[in-house]
């Protein structure tokens, strides 16, 4: 189900909808396509991707994101800059998604939509479900996000090019890392079972 929203213009429910739904809004016009297509140029809606709309420009861009693609949940740096492991802010809205099998991108008024697929093993692992001011969406806690990024991460040969990657090449702080629910981490990772994971858990391992 679409979540609803709160409008930011007079007198009008907002909610984020389809073009069948906004036709249905504007059916007392006589071409409803073109009341729409004025309204966006307008800056009154803003279309999210081809056949949904959002008419708040200002809600925050996770809000949106399962609108664009479903099934989907926010995931590898997003999720990290979100929770503040990450410090740096320029990765857009990652999301996972299953069975999609190409990498997609959508660009927006609200930003930079980038959506990839994980193991179907791990889709409904490690997620939290959040409302927002009248919105839902779903973004995987910061131990599942780990191990998402690792995931779609070049494949690597041992703990120092780990290492290098998560403290240097992302610029996580290692006390920040190892403040994570280390033991819930190292259960998400066995579920991957690629090479990645397997180092992943010779690092926790060198923790516990």
């Amino acid at each position: 189900m679409l979540p609803p929203f709160i409008s930011a213009e007079p007198e009008r429910e907002m909610m984020i909808k389809t073009i069948a739904e906004l036709r249905e809004d504007y059916i007392e016009y006589g071409n409803p396509d073109w009341k729409i297509k004025r309204m966006v140029e307008n800056g009154h809606i803003f279309q999210v991707k081809r056949g949904i709309y959002e008419t708040n420009g200002n809600v925050p861009g996770r809000y949106l994101a399962a609108a664009i693609q479903t099934p989907s949940y926010l995931s590898f740096e997003y999720a990290l800059v979100y929770y503040g492991i990450l410090k740096e802010d320029s990765f857009g809205y990652t999301s996972a998604t299953c069975g999609v099998k190409k990498h997609k991108k959508y660009e927006n008024h609200f930003g930079n939509y980038y959506y990839q697929d994980v193991p179907g093993a791990v889709f409904d692992t490690g997620i939290e479900h959040m409302e927002e001011e009248g919105y839902e969406y779903d973004i995987a806690d910061p131990e599942k996000a780990v191990c998402d990024l690792l995931y779609k991460a070049g494949a690597m040969n041992n703990m120092q090019e780990m290492r290098r990657y998560l403290f240097e090449e992302l610029g996580i702080w290692p006390d920040d890392f190892f403040g994570l629910k280390l033991e819930n981490m190292y259960s998400y990772s066995r579920m991957y079972r690629s090479r990645n994971h397997r180092i992943l858990e010779r690092l926790i391992n060198t923790v516990k």
